[in-house]
C-alpha cells in the first residue's frame, strides 16, 4: 500500500513538476487530461501565486469536449503568471468542429471570478473551428476576460505580453452562417485595468472585441483579418463598446481591403444605467489596406463622446473611394457621438465621391453628431477642389471644422 502511494505521488510530481521556486511546468502528455495538463496547473497553484511555464518548441493540445457556452481553461487565481518561450515556440492550440455540433461559443481561457494580477507572457494561444460546410455559428475567443455578477466586476489588473491571439476558421464560400471566433472577448459587468502590449490580434471573425471593460489599454500591437470570411459585413478587428477610459496607441491595424469597419465605437445600449461610452484616446496608429465603398470604415462612431483621435494614419490600398472617419448615429443613440476631438491624422490614397466617401463623413441626424472639433488634419486626395468631408451639409455646420488641409495624392 505504501509503495503505491509513493508511485502515485511521484507520478504527479513528475507530471506537473511543481517547484520550490513556484514554477508549475504543465506536461502536455499528463494522462487523463484534456487540457494538455493546464487546467491541472492552474489548479495546483497556491493562494499565494504562482508562475505557469510552457515549455519551448512545445504545442499543447487541447482535447476536451466542446460543450454548450463552454470555456476550456478557466481561470479564477490571484498572482498567477503563464509565460512560454514565444509566440511560435510555446503554443496552446484548440481544434474541433464547435459550429456543426451545434456546441457554439467556446472560449480557450477564461479569466474570471475574483481573478486580479494575471500575466500572459511569451506565447500563442489558438482557437480553430474547423467548420466548412452549411450552418457555421462559432463564437467565443482565444482568450476572454469574463467580469462577475458584480458591477464594476472583481476582475482586474490582466497583462498580455508578447502574445499571438489566433482563432482561424475555414474560408469555404459555401458557409450560410459565417462563425465569428474572436481573438480576446472582454465582457461582461465592466472587468478593469486590462493591458495588452506587443500582442497579435489574428482572427476570421471580430478580432478584439471589449463589449465591457473599464481602463483597458492595447500598445504597440498588430491586428489582421486571417482570410475572406473576416473581411464581412459586421466585422470589426477592434470593437469598443461601454466602459471608460480606454487607449489604444501606437498599434497597426491590417484592413485587407474589407471588413465592416477597421476599428468601431458603439454604445448599443443607449447609456443604459449610466454606463458611458466616452474618453477614449486613440493615438498614433496605422489604419491601412483600407477597402473601397461606403460601408467600409477605418473608424466608425456609432455612439461615442469625449474621444481623443489624434497622429493617426489613414491608407487606401489603392487610390480608391475610402472611407476614412465615419460619424454615425445608425445604432439609434441618443444624445452622442459629440464632445470628440478628431486632429492631426493624415489620410492617404483617399477620394471623394458623390458625398459619399470621403476621409471624414458626418451623417444627419436629429439630435447626435454634433460640437466636435476637427482640425489640423492632412488629406491627400484626388482632386484638390474636394475640402475632404462628405455627409450632411447642415450636420457639418454644427461642428467645429477649421484649419484642415488637402494635397493631391
Amino acid at each position: 500500500m505504501k509503495s503505491s502511494v509513493l508511485i502515485i505521488c511521484f507520478l504527479l510530481i513528475t507530471s506537473i513538476s511543481y517547484s520550490h521556486t513556484g514554477i508549475i511546468y504543465p506536461d502536455p502528455n499528463l494522462p487523463g487530461s484534456t487540457t494538455a495538463g493546464i487546467q491541472e496547473a492552474v489548479n495546483s497553484c497556491p493562494p499565494g501565486g504562482c508562475e505557469i511555464r510552457f515549455a519551448c518548441n512545445t504545442t499543447y493540445d487541447i482535447t476536451a469536449p466542446a460543450t454548450p457556452w463552454g470555456s476550456v481553461i478557466n481561470i479564477d487565481k490571484q498572482n498567477l503568471k503563464f509565460k512560454g518561450c514565444g509566440m511560435d515556440s510555446s503554443i496552446i492550440r484548440y481544434i474541433d468542429n464547435f459550429s456543426s455540433s451545434g456546441v457554439g461559443t467556446q472560449n480557450l481561457f477564461n479569466i474570471r471570478g475574483n481573478s486580479r494580477d494575471i500575466t500572459l507572457e511569451d506565447f500563442r494561444l489558438e482557437l480553430n473551428d474547423t467548420c466548412d460546410t452549411g450552418d457555421c455559428k462559432s463564437s467565443g475567443s482565444a482568450l476572454s476576460v469574463f467580469g462577475t455578477s458584480s458591477n464594476p466586476s472583481t476582475v482586474r489588473n490582466v497583462l498580455a505580453n508578447r502574445v499571438h491571439f489566433h482563432t482561424p476558421s475555414n474560408d469555404n464560400p459555401n458557409i450560410t452562417n459565417l462563425s465569428e471566433p474572436r481573438s480576446v472577448w472582454i465582457r461582461y459587468n465592466r472587468p478593469s485595468k486590462i493591458r495588452f502590449t506587443q500582442c497579435q490580434f489574428h482572427s476570421s471573425g471580430r478580432s478584439f472585441e471589449i463589449e465591457s471593460g473599464d481602463d483597458v489599454s492595447i500598445e504597440n500591437s498588430w491586428f489582421a483579418w486571417i482570410n475572406q470570411e473576416g473581411k464581412r459585413n459586421g466585422t470589426s478587428l477592434l470593437h469598443k463598446y461601454i466602459g471608460v477610459p480606454s487607449r489604444f496607441v501606437n498599434n497597426s491595424f491590417d484592413a485587407n481591403g474589407g471588413g465592416y469597419a477597421a476599428i468601431t465605437l458603439t454604445d448599443p445600449f443607449n447609456n443604459v444605467n449610466n454606463i458611458p461610452s466616452e474618453f477614449i484616446q486613440f493615438g498614433w496608429n496605422t489604419i491601412y489596406n483600407l477597402g473601397v465603398g461606403e460601408t467600409v470604415r477605418g473608424l466608425y462612431f456609432q455612439g461615442y463622446d469625449k474621444g481623443l483621435l489624434s497622429n493617426n494614419t489613414f491608407i487606401c490600398e489603392s487610390p480608391e473611394e475610402c472611407q476614412g472617419i465615419q460619424i454615425s448615429d445608425e445604432q439609434d443613440c441618443y444624445d452622442c457621438n459629440r464632445g470628440n476631438t478628431i486632429s492631426n491624422n493624415i489620410f492617404i490614397n483617399f477620394s471623394d465621391d458623390n458625398n459619399l466617401v470621403c476621409p471624414i463623413h458626418i451623417n444627419a441626424s436629429l439630435d447626435d453628431n454634433v460640437d466636435n472639433l476637427i482640425t489640423n488634419n492632412q488629406m491627400f486626395l484626388d482632386q484638390v477642389s474636394s475640402d475632404g468631408f462628405c455627409g450632411d451639409a447642415s450636420q457639418l455646420l454644427l461642428n467645429h471644422i477649421s484649419g484642415n488641409y488637402t494635397n493631391l495624392n
